[in-house]
């Protein structure tokens, strides 16, 4: 699993959205959880839909209500990407984002 802490607004995460939806193929077997604390759901829907990772079964987004994902593996910018084993916990810390599969 690969965490991306990522803004809707930031350039640079709207150009790695791009490149992960056209390399996706290559990537079925890993599940990417986009995370963000500062949009709102409406937003982090509309950056879902824009870069075409709406609709993938392995791509999900979520909003980090507390800060936790920088907090914890002190984060500086945006995108960062962060590995995450099986043994992680991050269930506690991510609220899914309502309505983004239709």
């Amino acid at each position: 699993m690969v965490i991306t802490f990522f803004n809707p607004d930031c350039e640079h995460c709207q150009h790695e959205a791009t490149r992960l939806a056209k390399s996706m193929d290559k990537l079925k077997k890993i599940d990417f959880i986009w995370a963000t604390y500062a949009a709102s759901f409406e937003e982090i829907n509309a950056f879902a839909k824009k870069y075409h990772l709406d609709n993938l079964p392995n791509v999900h987004f979520v909003k980090d209500v507390n800060y936790s994902i920088p907090s914890f593996y002190h984060l500086e910018m945006t995108p960062t990407w962060q590995p995450i084993t099986k043994k992680d916990n991050l269930s506690r810390l991510l609220r899914p984002v309502p309505a983004l599969r239709s």
